[in-house]
Order: structure tokens, then sequence, then C-alpha cells
């Protein structure tokens, strides 16, 4: 239960779950284009992604990785300590600890419906 962990990550300003989707290889390297526009540069294979419809509620400017070669991957961003949800961001793939310091990425929701605890 993620309330459970917050005084092991107090020390972060955001924290992030990791969820499905990953970036489609010709939506990497590359600018805005009606093919690679937010959600449709990312595939989608967790069920309750990809027959709802899929991501929509980015956080601010995002996705912004896509000239990237590395931010290939979603995490759904949130404030600490209030919770408080940002929305999802594109982000280098298996981090644990963003590049600043001061985001941790804390879990994984795959293959469930996300529940967020109050």
């Amino acid at each position: 239960m993620l309330p459970q962990k917050l005084p092991q990550i107090s020390n972060y300003t955001q924290a992030g779950i990791w969820v499905n989707g990953n970036r489609k290889d010709e939506c990497k390297n590359t600018t805005l284009s009606a093919n690679c526009n937010g959600t449709n540069e990312f595939t989608f294979d967790d069920p309750y992604l990809s027959t709802n419809p899929p991501i929509v509620n980015w956080a601010p400017w995002q996705p912004s990785g896509r000239d990237l070669d590395n931010s290939n991957c979603l995490i759904l961003r949130s404030q600490i300590p209030s919770m408080e949800i940002d929305g999802i961001d594109d982000y280098t793939c298996n981090s644990t600890i963003s590049d600043t310091g001061k985001s941790v990425f804390i879990g994984a929701v795959c293959g469930e419906k996300p529940l967020i605890y109050p």
C-alpha cells in the first residue's frame, strides 16, 4: 500500500509508478507528426489500457521525450507528500531515480485496474 512507503520516499518531491506503454520505433528520435503525437506514439499490451481508451491524461508538456533516445516508457507521476496526480510522463525505462534526483520510481501497475489510495 502506497501510504506505508511515504516515510521511505520523503526525500523526493515526486513519485512515479510505471504503467504499460512503450514508444514505437518509428516515433523515437523524431519530431511531432500525425503518427507520433501523444498516445499514438506508444504501444500498449495491458488489456486495461488497450481495450479501454489508452492513457490520455498527460502531465503538462508531455510526452516530451520523442526527440531523445531513451524516454520510451511511461510513468504515472504524483507529488510528494500529497500524492496529487500530475498525469502521465514519458521517461527512461528501468530508472529508479530521476536524472535530477527529485523523483523516485516506486512500483508498477500492469494488468489490473490501478488504485489510488487517499
